[in-house]
């Protein structure tokens, strides 16, 4: 007679932190070693709607609507097992989506200092992200220093803040978090 293991299952990982941070480099890492659906939101968001996030904002009202598409596919998510989902860098910071991280799943925070976010930023490109597309290095810099001000109260309500020197040291510590879990 066979038996067979109990597959584990595990409820949604949740990425969050400022745009830049490596939530979708990370979440791929993580996805991979743990064999777990890797979903970017954004990206997930970019495909159903067939328009680019910059697309998107532009529209009347284009801010609104993304942030309820945002919420709409959080939740849906939210209900899902052995899946790890980088977040957009505005995500959490809306209440029903921080309560949805907060209740419905395990979360991370992806810390990095200003200086280093702005350094990641100018290498990864800012056209692909409507807040922060034509800005020069000091308007960005004030920029970042604003908003991540304002967004800190919300990422440090995730589970567990993690910050390395790179992408796949954030990944290899994520993940042991994940099997003490």
């Amino acid at each position: 007679m066979f038996t067979f293991a109990k597959k584990i299952t595990m409820k949604p990982i949740f990425l969050i932190g400022f745009s830049g941070a490596g939530k979708t480099t990370v979440g791929k890492i993580i996805s991979a070693q743990m064999n777990l659906q890797f979903i970017d939101l954004d990206d997930f968001i970019e495909n159903q709607q067939g328009k680019t996030i910059v697309q998107i904002f532009s529209q009347p009202n284009g801010e609104s609507l993304f942030r309820s598409m945002e919420t709409k596919y959080l939740r849906e998510f939210s209900a899902r097992e052995n899946i790890i989902v980088a977040t957009g860098g505005g995500t959490a910071c809306l209440p029903e989506n921080l309560e949805l991280i907060e209740s419905c799943s395990i979360s991370f925070y992806l810390k990095w200092n200003e200086c280093d976010l702005l350094n990641r930023l100018k290498i990864d490109g800012m056209e692909k992200r409507p807040l922060l597309a034509g800005k020069t290095d000091s308007e960005l810099a004030d920029f970042i220093h604003i908003l991540l001000e304002k967004r800190k109260l919300f990422y440090q309500k995730a589970h567990f803040t993690v910050s390395a020197k790179n992408d796949f040291q954030l990944a290899q510590k994520i993940i042991e978090i994940i099997k003490k879990v």
